[in-house]
């Protein structure tokens, strides 16, 4: 693998649930493909954990690459998200479920 694709929209977590409904937080969904920020600082937090692949940040390649993910199994599926190996790049689609409405 070469790199890594991170799309969807991104649950929150258990503390941040629980802050939402305590205080009343504004709850606002985290898209990874329109804000290209939180994508890049999410694979500086990948490299922490020894994941080396650089992001994808061509949307041309991007589209292109997400475009073939419906003739690719999941290596990985749950409720949360799904798992993809296309070609030498690991995609991983966030389906958002999880998050407070």
């Amino acid at each position: 693998m070469k790199e890594v694709i991170l799309d969807g929209f991104v649950p929150y977590s258990p503390m941040a649930r629980q802050a939402t409904q305590k205080y009343k937080i504004l709850q606002v969904s985290r898209n990874l493909y329109s804000d290209r920020f939180l994508g890049l600082y999410t694979h500086h937090i990948l490299e922490s954990y020894g994941i080396n692949l650089s992001p994808e940040v061509s949307d041309n390649r991007r589209s292109e690459l997400l475009r073939k993910l419906r003739e690719v199994t999941p290596v990985v599926s749950n409720f949360y998200y799904d798992i993809h190996l296309v070609r030498d790049t690991l995609i991983v689609s966030f389906s958002g479920r999880g998050t407070l409405d």
